[in-house]
């Protein structure tokens, strides 16, 4: 190859790849959206019964916005902080839509903010994938082999640290808080009980049903009056 075919090859390769970071970027806004879409949805639009938006100002919003700054912080970062910035915002994304979404979906079928939870979890594998891509292409390959693996299970090893010491955390809390009973569990008490309803004043058995139905175990001295 003659030298004006390398120097005309060299602006046409610099391009490309501008243009693949620029579409890489936009997918990562598009996944990043829908994850922090989902955040707002859950907190302020469609808050759980009993509760509202005045209630998760800072669970809401907090996550929200560290969303909202991670995609604006990762074009500026080196590639191998981008490739583990999105690793992290799409396990979030995973997490957040999976945790109430998927679970919804698999025990009581999807409404409410579950629409936009599912949205949160494809924003999630999406961002996912566009970080292992980047991880793929930061790798070193103009060293030795004793230093390069010696190099990775260094960088493996301080990945697993803040994961579990960091991530694991925030996204377990995120699940505790996030998934729970759709439904009420049969009662298996093990002795005699009779179903009670009533009807509460947070807006709880509005929102979900004109009354709630729950077993109720007498007491002793309850029994022995009512002979």
């Amino acid at each position: 190859m003659t030298e004006s075919a390398v120097s005309e090859l060299q602006p046409r390769n610099g391009t490309l790849a501008r243009l693949v970071a620029r579409l890489a970027y936009v997918l990562l806004l598009v996944g990043t959206g829908a994850v922090a879409a989902h955040l707002l949805d859950d907190s302020f639009v469609q808050p759980e019964a009993g509760t509202s938006a005045g209630d998760h100002l800072i669970s809401g919003l907090v996550p929200t916005l560290a969303v909202l700054a991670a995609a604006w912080a990762y074009p500026r970062l080196r590639a191998g902080a981008r490739a583990m910035l999105a690793l992290s915002l799409g396990a979030f994304g995973v997490v957040a839509g999976a945790s109430e979404a998927g679970y919804h979906v698999v025990k009581a079928g999807t409404s409410g903010d579950d629409y936009t939870g599912l949205l949160a979890l494809l924003g999630g594998l999406l961002i996912l994938v566009l970080g292992l891509a980047e991880l793929w292409k930061t790798r070193r390959l103009d060293e030795s082999l004793r230093r390069r693996y010696l190099r990775r299970s260094l960088i493996g090893v301080a990945a697993a640290i803040v994961f579990f010491e960091i991530a694991f955390p925030i996204l377990f809390a995120y699940v505790y808080t996030h998934a729970g009973r759709s439904f009420a569990p049969e009662a298996r008490l093990g002795i005699g009980y009779e179903d009670v309803t009533f009807r509460t004043s947070d807006g709880l058995a509005d929102a979900r049903a004109p009354r709630i139905r729950r077993p109720h175990v007498r007491s002793a001295r309850d029994r022995r009056e009512r002979g």
